[in-house]
């Protein structure tokens, strides 16, 4: 994938993010509660995504090693 799109796919992600961010903060007035819970939405989102590309690149790692 070119730069161009991987700047197309962060933007989409925090748009994406923001909008579920806002849906879930619609009935409280507080900036903090907001930027709590976006950061809580990123961690849920970002532990499973970091611990999959580990796993993956492990198992890959080991292909290579056991084929050569």
């Amino acid at each position: 994938m070119k730069r161009l799109d991987w700047v197309i796919v962060l933007l989409l992600l925090v748009v994406g993010l923001s909008c579920l961010t806002m849906s879930a903060m619609m009935y409280t007035d507080s900036t903090r509660s907001y930027f709590t819970n976006f950061l809580q939405i990123c961690l849920w989102i970002g532990l499973p995504a970091v611990g999959g590309g580990l796993i993956y690149y492990v198992i890959k790692g080991t292909r290579k090693r056991r084929d050569s």
